[in-house]
């Protein structure tokens, strides 16, 4: 096994010291080595930390391009037809009720596709309702992906 450069100094420190103290010199080498494993072992663990954190944003960015494709392509199928009006309000509530900023920024991404033609005279009470609760949001919480809308 190829040894390192922090492990020749040490043991050439090691082989340095007289016969007398041997006992010594095998324990400066010990400890010497172990300090060495562990340095090189904190190292290997922040790399791999720092990979893993890479990965975890990646993937949560996947996420939401996937996300956000999904919405568009629902609200494309409503554009042609596919979906009805029921079916969308629902999609529409159930992400205005969701507490994370995903399902926000999918809300307002499905708005933008099809707030045209979801607004309708039978469906006024529906959409006041929902703008209403977008103001409150845009007031507490996530007002930056609101104000595209108005």
């Amino acid at each position: 096994m190829k040894q390192d450069n922090g492990e020749q100094v040490i043991k050439t420190a090691a082989n340095n010291t007289d016969n007398k103290s041997v006992g010594v010199s095998a324990i400066v080498y010990n400890v010497g080595i172990l300090i060495m494993k562990i340095i090189n072992n904190f190292l290997t663990q922040e790399s791999k930390k720092a990979e893993i954190e890479a990965e975890i944003v990646l993937t949560e960015t996947n996420a939401r391009r996937r996300s956000l494709g999904n919405i568009r392509f629902i609200g494309e199928l409503f554009k042609l037809k596919m979906l009805t009006e029921p079916i969308m309000h629902e999609c529409v509530f159930k992400l205005l009720n969701s507490k994370d900023e995903e399902s926000l920024e999918c809300l307002c991404k499905l708005l933008r596709t099809i707030g045209k033609e979801l607004d309708s005279e039978k469906a006024k009470v529906n959409i006041i309702c929902i703008f209403v609760h977008l103001t409150y949001l845009e007031s507490y919480r996530a007002g930056n992906f609101i104000q595209g809308l108005a």
